[in-house]
């Protein structure tokens, strides 16, 4: 029995999305030094409960629209080093959201670690 186009574009869709999902898993759990202990707990983002945030992956088209605007967004700061963070300030809402790469996430955690390391020591001499 042959697959549709259709079902195959699906499947396809369905395989990069955990693709996705399993690669952010292990980079979280480095960024927050949370390994997790149960296999069955690493397949869907609501079991990843050893991490100290809640996450939802999203791959391909629906990410799209968001790297454009972060993307954009980061043109604007070309000579700046630092991690860059895209703030959405929207319309009739009191809070804003977030965006920032994954990697760069782990950059300022390592970076704060490391700093309060070194006050720590410097306390101690």
């Amino acid at each position: 029995m042959t697959e549709s186009p259709a079902s195959r574009q699906g499947r396809l869709n369905r395989q990069k999305g955990k693709r996705k999902q399993a690669a952010v898993r292990r980079e979280l759990e480095i960024i927050f030094d949370s390994p997790c202990i149960w296999e069955q707990m690493k397949r869907d983002e609501e079991t990843w409960l050893h991490l100290p945030i809640a996450v939802e992956v999203k791959a391909g088209g629906q990410a799209n629209p968001i790297h454009t605007r972060y993307k954009n967004a980061r043109e604007q700061h070309f000579i700046d080093e630092r991690p860059f963070v895209y703030v959405a300030c929207p319309d009739n809402l009191a809070d804003s959201y977030i965006v920032i790469r994954l990697s760069d996430l782990g950059r300022i955690i390592n970076d704060r670690g490391q700093a309060e390391l070194l006050l720590r020591d410097s306390e101690h001499l």
